[in-house]
């Protein structure tokens, strides 16, 4: 059980890691933001490329948070029937749809980040400031991976319950 625990603990270290880098994103579009209104406001001109750093900046932030909205149950959940449900019937169902979400999340992380890389090779770059897509894509598909992690924890947590009640069973 100590290295189920240990990677546990290391799996919530990786879904405040995101948090984290969601809340510097978030404080960096604020403060482009600002900036630019205040330019736009004082000299009439908005500052080069400050909309598309703020639109990088939202959607990397909503890729990052993502895993601490799991991790502490703020995300949008649809668990009607799991609040009718006995606990085991419960625990069960959410272990299958966990798993499944669990494997289409993995895949969907690795389709970014591998269109991240083949934007790279391609060498398609943003509008304005011609900074590169593909290091964008391949940061929001790490965002996907913290999520999976956050995702596979409670995994982990789900099938520990498993085994527990059923040796609890057997005695």
């Amino acid at each position: 059980m100590r290295i189920i625990d240990r990677m546990i603990s290391a799996l919530d270290r990786a879904s405040k890691l995101g948090t984290l880098a969601g809340s510097v994103l978030c404080f960096a579009m604020m403060t482009v933001i600002t900036i630019d209104v205040a330019v736009r406001a004082t000299l009439n001109t908005s500052v080069f490329g400050a909309i598309e750093l703020a639109v990088f900046a939202l959607v990397l932030m909503a890729f990052f948070a993502q895993a601490g909205a799991y991790t502490d149950g703020r995300h949008i959940t649809v668990d009607f029937f799991l609040q009718k449900a006995s606990p085991r019937t419960s625990n069960t169902l959410e272990f299958i749809t966990l798993t499944i979400s669990l494997t289409i999340m993995v895949l969907m992380s690795i389709a970014v980040i591998a269109g991240g890389v083949e934007t790279l090779d391609e060498g398609e770059i943003s509008f304005v400031l011609q900074l590169p897509i593909g290091v964008f894509k391949i940061a929001a598909g790490s965002g996907l991976i913290l999520l999976c992690l956050a995702m596979l924890k409670r995994w982990i947590t789900l099938i520990v319950g498993f085994f527990k009640r059923s040796r609890e069973g057997q005695q």
